[in-house]
């Protein structure tokens, strides 16, 4: 099973979703859109743009380096 499998079809007012991956095809990337995903970041990506992700999820400004 993988995060997608697990996102409900119709998320309604559920909270941000942001999915970290290393396996994930261009297809599946929009396919988690179209479920709610918020954010899709890539593993080798993962803590540079953790936190900017999680800002825009939350609609908060990262915090400044």
């Amino acid at each position: 099973m993988n995060g997608i499998e697990v996102l409900p079809e119709d998320p309604g007012e559920a909270l941000p979703v942001i999915i970290i991956t290393g396996l994930a095809t261009p297809s599946e990337i929009a396919k988690a859109r179209e479920l709610g995903v918020t954010e899709v970041i890539e593993k080798s990506y993962v803590l540079r743009n953790f936190s900017e992700s999680l800002a825009q999820a939350t609609n908060r400004r990262p915090p400044s380096s």
